[in-house]
């Protein structure tokens, strides 16, 4: 029984180490539209692969969906995270953001690690706060 739990933790984690959740790009109408604007991040980012892209949840007026970004391999949803920092510095997009895609336990996890973050920073605004291998690291700015 726990061994069938563990290969499906495996295959589920292989599943998502492929995949990057884009958040903050704004809904365009159309067909193609999702994939031209995810191919137009991408290549901001220098990176030009195979991908299928997929909205999120319900339709909504006043809220932007995340899209789910599914690469050929794990080694280029890596290669993305790692250059998405860059995006803040382009004017277009200024306002999207990138992660990993987790598993329900790890959101939650993220979302409590964030809201210490946020704590910490209000506490302690003369540190650098950030979250790196699941824990809060302080630092002072230079």
């Amino acid at each position: 029984e726990t061994l069938k739990k563990v290969v499906k933790q495996v295959a589920v984690e292989e599943e998502l180490s492929r995949n990057v959740m884009v958040f903050g790009l704004p809904e365009e109408v159309g067909a193609g539209k999702l994939e031209d604007s995810v191919d137009a991040v991408l290549q901001e980012l220098g990176e030009k692969p195979r991908f299928e892209a997929v909205r999120l949840g319900k339709k909504r007026e006043s809220l932007v969906r995340p899209i789910r970004v599914v690469l050929c391999s794990a080694q280029s949803a890596r290669n993305i995270i790692g250059k998405s920092r860059n995006l803040r510095h382009t004017e277009r997009f200024k306002k999207v953001f990138l992660s990993p895609d987790r598993t329900v336990e790890e959101r939650e996890k993220q979302k409590g690690l964030v809201s210490q973050l946020k704590k910490r920073m209000e506490e302690d605004p003369q540190s650098k706060h950030y979250i790196r291998n699941g824990q809060i690291i302080s630092a002072d700015r230079i």
